[in-house]
């Protein structure tokens, strides 16, 4: 039960009712899921039935994302989150970034590219769980955006580990470019939901940018969207 609104710490009781809003919902949410799941695969079912129980489950999963990234939103902005370094092989980081999106990827026609530029050392210590986070994020915003190429580079430079993901989907305004990283903020086509995912993606990703004491930051150049994560590693 949440305690009594306090008005000195509201804050505190604000960020105590979203922990248990995101906990209430997931559990509904986690029996549509299943059941669309099994829907979608039973053979009995017409081919238009199938497609309804596809459609039901997509939009399950996406609000799934959405509730998911509301509480890691409201774990990191209440100082709720536990940064745990660790040695990682890059090459294996990137791969693992871009894993999810293979199949709309392929099925799309849509090239993505993974590179480790020369120089970069093989092996970095950093936060893997939250990295890995922050490059979802970054290409599923690049898929959001439309985009027919994707490339995936990490470099190193001044002491720092840089990892670009650059597209060439619908590409913000200058005036919309720092908006990007605002949640629900509308960007025109950066934010559709042809492939899914959350409006609030990159606000977590910048978040834990920030947690990992780095930054993630956009830029646009004759017509692609480059974002760009930069971390302080050993």
């Amino acid at each position: 039960m949440l305690p009594p609104v306090d008005p000195v710490d509201e804050p505190a009781w604000s960020t105590q009712f979203l922990s248990a809003l995101v906990h209430e919902l997931r559990t509904p949410l986690a029996s549509l899921l299943l059941t669309a799941e099994l829907l979608a695969d039973d053979p009995r079912l017409e081919p238009r039935q199938a497609r309804y129980a596809k459609t039901v489950g997509d939009a399950a999963a996406d609000l799934r994302a959405l509730l998911d990234d509301i509480g890691d939103l409201n774990r990191m902005r209440s100082g709720r989150v536990t940064i745990a370094a660790a040695e990682l092989d890059l090459a294996e980081l990137l791969a693992a970034a871009v894993t999810p999106f293979r199949r709309t990827t392929q099925a799309e026609g849509i090239t993505v590219l993974v590179e480790v530029a020369s120089g970069t050392p093989e092996r970095v210590s950093v936060d893997r769980a939250h990295l890995l986070r922050m490059l979802q994020a970054m290409v599923g915003g690049a898929l959001r955006a439309g985009a027919q190429r994707i490339e995936v580079q990490a470099s190193a430079g001044d002491g720092a580990l840089h990892i670009d993901v650059r597209d060439d989907g619908a590409a913000p305004s200058d005036a919309d470019l720092p908006r990007l990283f605002e949640p629900f903020a509308p960007i025109g086509g950066r934010t559709r939901r042809t492939h899914g995912g959350s409006s609030l993606a990159l606000a977590v990703a910048r978040e834990l940018a920030g947690l990992l004491g780095g930054t993630l930051d956009a830029a646009t150049q004759e017509g692609h969207t480059t974002l760009r994560v930069t971390l302080p590693v050993r």
